[in-house]
């Protein structure tokens, strides 16, 4: 099989005033498809147009609030129950949120909404079988509508000369046509830290921490009929750097402190356990 997919993109940036801001664009999208899968022929042709429009106001010299909105057109390779690609889901998406800057641009904060849309999303629907017309044990999909809907808090910068920070938490909720509870294999809610502290006489010292959580997880195995389930789980990641002497830098890091056993995504119905804790020690040589 070939799948061709051309796009063409365009946006006019324009200064409505001294304070607000605008951008209005365009993606084309051409896609076509050729060939064969198990007998089934998988031609296809779509083509489509999707508007963006963004505006951005600068409430004060360190506030600004903006707002987006964008057709969706996202081409799929899952086929559906007669092995044939399915056509590629539509829908619309929007954003809108505030964005600063504090202690002189050295931190940013944002936090934003969202929703979007989407018709014909590909969802797990169940495995072929002997006699079916795609490859045994394969999975084939169905096009479900959802809506996603939820919002994101971002901090990145410096506190301080020497401190440095970065975290966001996401809240998610995604439903299908009926209402139920849809992709449930995606984290409903997210939670990402990550902070470094630089002490430049102490041998040019660095010590960091990242943490990373997210909540519970499952999917329908439709070979089994049952559930799969991870449940909410946390990995601290560490790390240490130091120059013993000029051009030469010793560092450490240990990743899933604790030793989390967990699995990864469950998007595909099966999935590996994350890797356990390790350690990694590197000199690194500068001339």
């Amino acid at each position: 099989m070939t799948d061709r997919l051309t796009r063409a993109y365009g946006a006019l940036h324009a200064n409505l005033a001294d304070r607000l801001k605008a951008v209005v664009g365009a993606s084309a999208f051409w896609l076509k498809t050729t060939g064969a899968s198990y007998g089934t022929d998988q031609y296809r042709k779509n083509s489509a147009v999707s508007p963006y429009l963004g505006l951005v106001f600068d409430a004060t010299s360190n506030i600004s609030f903006y707002a987006s909105y964008t057709d969706i057109f996202n081409p799929q390779d899952k086929v559906d129950i007669t092995n044939r690609r399915l056509d590629p889901a539509k829908g619309s998406s929007m954003e809108g949120g505030i964005k600063s800057e504090w202690f002189d641009k050295r931190l940013y904060a944002s936090a934003s909404l969202f929703r979007a849309k989407q018709k014909n999303l590909a969802e797990q629907a169940g495995v072929f079988g002997a006699g079916d017309p795609g490859q045994v044990g394969d999975v084939y999909y169905a096009g479900v509508d959802t809506t996603a809907k939820g919002f994101e808090i971002e901090l990145t910068g410096r506190v301080t000369d020497r401190w440095s920070v970065s975290g966001g938490y996401t809240g998610l909720k995604i439903e299908d046509q009926a209402g139920n509870r849809a992709r449930t294999y995606l984290p409903r809610q997210s939670l990402k830290l990550a902070s470094t502290y630089h002490i430049p006489e102490w041998r040019d010292l660095k010590l960091g921490a990242q943490f990373r959580w997210q909540s519970d997880i499952s999917t329908l195995d439709s070979t089994v009929g049952r559930d799969i389930r991870q449940k909410d789980y946390a990995v601290l990641d560490l790390m240490a750097s130091i120059k013993p002497i000029d051009r030469l830098t010793a560092s450490i890091n240990v990743r899933n402190v604790t030793d989390s056993k967990y699995l990864g995504s469950l998007m595909w119905g099966q999935a590996f356990y994350a890797a356990p804790r390790s350690v990694m020690g590197t000199l690194r040589f500068d001339y």
